[in-house]
């Protein structure tokens, strides 16, 4: 199964060196989606408000897919 792996910036850096296995691209897309949501419920209500982007990245260092949000 590809690996794929899932940096994190928002206003910093947070690069996933280890990454996950999944199925396919789909599959990838859905666990952002998940990270997603884990992280806005870990915060505190205080969202500062700023982009934040993922990025899915698979073996070979591409980015495949991106996902960006806001939470304010």
């Amino acid at each position: 199964m590809p690996r794929f792996f899932f940096d994190v910036h928002d206003g910093r850096d947070l690069i996933d060196d280890e990454g996950v296995e999944l199925c396919d691209l789909g599959a990838a897309k859905r666990e952002a989606l998940k990270c997603a949501s884990g992280m806005l419920g870990e915060t505190s209500a205080d969202w500062p408000g700023e982009l934040l982007r993922m990025d899915v990245r698979d073996e070979g260092g591409n980015v495949v897919a991106s996902l960006r949000f806001t939470a304010s």
